[in-house]
């Protein structure tokens, strides 16, 4: 692909942002949007590959978390990093957005971190202050992908064993431990908590949360590296190793869509919060966007120089946010 030239970098220390287009002087989101390329940001500091991305609530800021043990935070107005953080000793193995509402405004924004260390585990962290808060219970070492839902209420994650935790963030207590012989390598759950999908090779199982019971399990062509939700819970995408993104339907697990065009593993995959796109990334370093409901292929948004590791989108659907082992997180504008 063609590579924008870039006119503006904000350096920060040894982090620095590349604004992908010749900004206005003062740079907003929706200005961001007016570009002519997909690529809008790139936000580079990480040393390392960057595992987890994950916007906050308003939509104003980038959260970012690498194998380099760091946590950190961006602005996406200015470009500049706001504050960042050192784990103790493990690696960032997957982020998930946590809205804090009182009434029906969101007062701050938490984030899930999976962590690769017994003394950290899964954790939530507040950006805005300078250390993160307490681990949840019952699952240390190896952590694996998180998921969240219910506004934030509801977080499921994986231990490096496959044991599947699922947490009440408001209280911080452990509400369900699933299947430990599932050896589950993504989750999801349902928009309002109540049901957990996981993935252990080819198999999709489904699990009422509440009672711990399996509902059903869908047996799929290809091994499964990650797993989401539509926002109305009708359907679920799942991303393969085969460089495929099947969409199914939930209740039935009739495939109603099978994508192709990443050529390799498909690593990451998220529906819009409208559920109208579903974007994924994958080894070919791809970032593309497709409609689920008719399985038409977008133009590809754009590639990194390092295989695709974490996906988020904007809580108002109008950006895409990717992490990469090419040690950088890129702002994307996602095609309507």
């Amino acid at each position: 692909m063609t590579r924008p030239i870039c006119l503006l970098a904000v350096v920060v220390g040894l982090t620095s942002l590349s604004i992908a287009a010749d900004p206005p002087k003062s740079v907003t989101a929706s200005e961001f949007y007016k570009v002519r390329t997909g690529q809008l940001a790139v936000f580079s500091g990480h040393e390392g590959p960057v595992r987890g991305v994950s916007f906050s609530a308003d939509g104003k800021s980038l959260y970012t978390g690498g194998h380099d043990k760091t946590l950190r935070v961006w602005d996406l107005v200015s470009g500049k990093e706001t504050n960042s953080i050192e784990l103790k000793k493990g690696r960032v193995a997957g982020m998930a957005t946590l809205p804090v509402k009182q009434g029906k405004t969101v007062r701050k924004t938490l984030v899930a971190v999976a962590s690769t260390i017994d003394q950290e585990g899964t954790f939530l962290w507040d950006p805005a202050a300078k250390s993160y808060s307490r681990s949840l219970p019952g699952i240390g070492h190896d952590s694996g992908p998180v998921a969240a839902a219910a506004g934030g209420q509801y977080l499921a994650g994986t231990h490096g064993n496959g044991t599947i935790e699922v947490w009440d963030t408001k209280t911080g207590q452990r509400i369900r431990s699933i299947d430990p012989n599932a050896r589950a390598k993504a989750v999801a759950l349902s928009a309002d908590g109540k049901v957990l999908l996981c993935a252990t090779e080819k198999v999709v199982r489904c699990y009422d949360v509440v009672k711990g019971k399996l509902l059903t399990k869908h047996m799929l062509d290809s091994v499964v590296s990650s797993l989401t939700f539509s926002p109305d819970d009708k359907q679920f995408a799942a991303a393969a190793i085969d460089g495929t993104v099947g969409v199914f339907d939930y209740s039935t697990g009739k495939v109603l869509q099978t994508l192709k065009g990443h050529r390799g593993s498909v690593s990451a995959v998220t529906f819009t919060p409208d559920g109208k796109r579903l974007v994924s990334g994958g080894a070919d370093k791809s970032v593309r966007v497709w409609d689920p409901s008719t399985g038409d292929a977008l133009p590809v948004i754009g590639e990194h120089r390092g295989p695709v590791t974490s996906i988020a989108v904007s809580f108002d659907g109008m950006f895409v946010a990717t992490g990469s082992e090419d040690e950088t997180a890129i702002l994307w504008k996602v095609p309507q």
